[in-house]
């Protein structure tokens, strides 16, 4: 059965300030702290537990099998002591657990100046794929009346009341990966001038060559194009459950091995692969 694991957003997680900016080879990149969150030390983070338990048991009740993200951490950290400076990381998370679906869950108290000055609690879920980073058809944004009702209260109500068109996108996915498999992301680009639409592989076009390429590689002969440029291309294809992402990769380098052109192939996260033509 397809896994699910709720996360507090970025938005919340920045907005609460647990995390910061980390560059890697010239790259910056923001990086969340979820250990620091968590931390019960902390004055001001009293409402995510229950946030994401009341989340968790709200969503159970509608035959969703929620884990819980605090008690992975816990389990990986005492297991295999990985938590440094930076505390608990997410990538550090998906190669131990490996979520299929993340739900981001956000909330808060805002203030509105309709009709005069209004606080309003707002409750927002959604649900990602984990492998490809896809946004899924699965999503609750919803403010109330700020009234005396609790923060537990209040995130079971906003949910229940959309209940059913979130968890049949949640099982729309589902229903997808069992029956065809797991979607993965492939980015192919060229270097050198390369073109897709004026240079050829195996006798044809390299857009034909790579799209019948992707096609033979997808659990369902399927290969769905989401960009086409003349010098970048990026596809969805689903693999076989179980399937390692690494074992295709290898099979793709030895299939470039006597191709026209210099191929370089690499996997990058849990569900992504790139393709590198020419130098």
């Amino acid at each position: 059965m397809p896994t699910i694991v709720l996360f507090p957003s970025e938005a919340w997680m920045k907005e609460h300030k647990y995390g910061e900016n980390v560059t890697t080879n010239g790259r910056s990149k923001w990086v969340p702290d979820y250990n620091k969150a968590f931390d019960n030390e902390n004055t001001d983070n009293t409402d995510i537990s229950t946030a994401l338990s009341t989340t968790s048991a709200t969503l159970s009740s509608h035959r969703l099998q929620v884990q819980d993200l605090k008690a992975s951490m816990d389990a990986n950290s005492s297991s295999a002591q990985d938590a440094d400076e930076m505390g608990f990381d997410t990538e550090d998370y998906n190669q131990q657990v490996i979520p299929d679906i993340k739900v981001e869950v956000n909330w808060g108290i805002k203030e509105t100046m309709m009709a005069g000055r209004m606080k309003k609690y707002f409750v927002k879920l959604q649900a990602k794929d984990n492998y490809t980073g896809d946004i899924l058809p699965a999503a609750i944004d919803e403010s109330v009346d700020f009234t005396a009702e609790d923060l537990q209260s209040v995130i079971q109500r906003v949910i229940n009341s959309h209940t059913a068109d979130f968890v049949a996108g949640i099982h729309e996915n589902f229903d997808q990966t069992i029956k065809y498999g797991r979607n993965v992301k492939v980015i192919i680009g060229t270097r050198g001038g390369l073109s897709f639409r004026n240079d050829q592989m195996g006798g044809k076009a390299m857009k034909y060559y790579f799209g019948d390429t992707m096609k033979a590689i997808a659990n369902n002969g399927v290969a769905n194009l989401k960009k086409d440029g003349d010098h970048l291309q990026e596809y969805r294809v689903r693999i076989k459950l179980g399937t390692k992402l690494e074992d295709i990769a290898q099979e793709l380098e030895a299939k470039f091995a006597s191709a026209e052109f210099p191929i370089q192939v690499k996997t990058t996260g849990v569900g992504s692969m790139t393709i590198a033509v020419g130098q």
